[in-house]
C-alpha cells in the first residue's frame, strides 16, 4: 500500500499530539500502549491502524500493539475500552460508529462525548459501491433499475448496524426508493470475502480496503462516496444521480479515522447522519 502526502502529514499531525501528550505526563510511555482496532484484521481501519502504529512506536520509543476486537459495527470493543483506565495505555481507532452507534442501539455501554477523547486524525477515506461481477448494471442508474424491478432481491454486505458501510448502503437504497436486503458481517475482510465469493451482490465499502480487488476487475466499481474522484480510483467518479448527490452531504465524514483515548469529551459531525438514519437502521427493521 503506497503512502500519500495527506495519509503521511495526517500521521505526522496525530504523533505530535501524542509527543504533546507525553511532555505533559512526566515518564509516560513507560510500557507497550495498546491500539484497539473494532473490527477484524484485513479491512482498512486496520491497515491505515498497522501503518500508524509502525510510526508512533518509532517515535515514542515504546511498542504500540495492535489489537482487532471485531462485532457489533464496533460497539464491543469500544465499550472495552470505555470501561479500561483513562491513563493513555489504550488508544482506540474510532471510526463514525463510535458517535452513530448511541443513536441506533438502545445501549451501547459507552459516552462517546464523556468517555473519550480525540488526539488526532489518522486518515479520511471515501467508500466505493461496489457490485459482484455477475449482476448485471454497468452503472448506478442500471442498479437502481435493477432494483425497482425486484424489491428485496439484491442484497449488500454491511458490517453491522451505525457504521458507514451500512449507513451509505441504507441512506442509498431510501433516496434511491428501492428496497434492499441487509447481510450483516463483523468487519470488512469478511463481507468483501463473500462479495468475491458472489454471497451478496453489493456493498458500500472503504475504498482502501477494496482498491486492489478493483484493480484487479474482481468486483465492479460504480461510484464513489464524496464530491469529487478519489485519488486512489480515477477512473470512477461520484454519481450525478440525486440518490448520491444527497447522501454525499450526509456521509461524505463517515469513514473519517479517529484514535481516542477515555478522558476527556469530544464530538462528531456524524451524529447528524446517525440521529436522521436511526429509525431505518434500527436493529429491529
Amino acid at each position: 500500500m503506497q503512502s500519500c502526502p495527506i495519509l503521511r502529514a495526517l500521521t505526522a499531525a496525530c504523533l505530535a499530539a501524542v509527543l504533546a501528550t507525553a511532555v505533559h505526563a512526566e515518564g509516560f510511555p513507560s510500557r507497550p500502549i495498546t491500539l484497539v482496532v473494532p473490527y477484524p484484521p484485513g479491512g482498512g481501519n486496520d491497515v491505515i491502524a498497522r501503518i500508524v502504529a509502525a510510526k508512533m512506536s518509532a517515535a515514542i520509543g515504546q511498542p504500540i500493539v495492535v489489537e482487532n476486537r471485531g462485532g457489533a459495527g464496533g460497539t464491543i470493543a469500544t465499550r472495552q475500552v470505555a470501561r479500561t483506565a483513562a491513563d493513555g495505555y489504550t488508544l482506540l481507532v474510532a471510526t463514525s460508529s463510535l458517535a452513530i452507534n448511541p443513536s441506533v442501539y438502545a445501549n451501547v455501554g459507552y459516552d462517546p462525548r464523556a468517555d473519550f477523547s480525540p488526539i488526532g486524525l489518522m486518515a479520511a477515506a471515501q467508500n466505493v459501491l461496489l457490485l459482484h461481477p455477475s449482476v448485471p448494471a454497468a452503472s448506478v442508474g442500471e442498479l437502481i433499475g435493477r432494483a425497482r424491478a425486484a424489491p428485496g432481491k439484491l442484497t449488500f454486505a454491511s458490517t453491522g448496524g451505525g457504521n458507514s458501510v451500512q449507513l451509505a448502503a441504507e441512506l442509498f437504497a431510501a433516496m434511491a426508493d428501492v428496497k434492499l436486503t441487509q447481510v450483516p458481517y463483523k468487519g470488512n475482510a469478511p463481507a468483501l470475502s463473500d462479495l468475491l465469493g458472489g454471497h451478496v451482490d453489493m456493498m458500500f465499502a472503504p475504498l482502501p480496503g477494496a482498491i486492489g480487488f478493483v484493480k484487479d476487475s474482481k468486483v465492479r466499481a460504480l461510484a464513489v462516496t464524496g464530491a469529487r474522484r478519489s485519488p486512489l480510483l480515477q477512473i470512477c467518479r461520484p454519481s450525478r444521480r440525486r440518490a448520491f448527490r444527497d447522501m454525499n452531504r450526509c456521509c461524505t465524514t463517515a469513514s473519517w479515522r479517529r484514535p481516542a483515548c477515555r478522558g476527556r469529551p469530544s464530538t462528531s459531525s456524524t451524529r447528524r447522519c446517525g440521529r436522521r438514519l436511526a429509525r431505518r437502521t434500527s436493529p429491529s427493521g
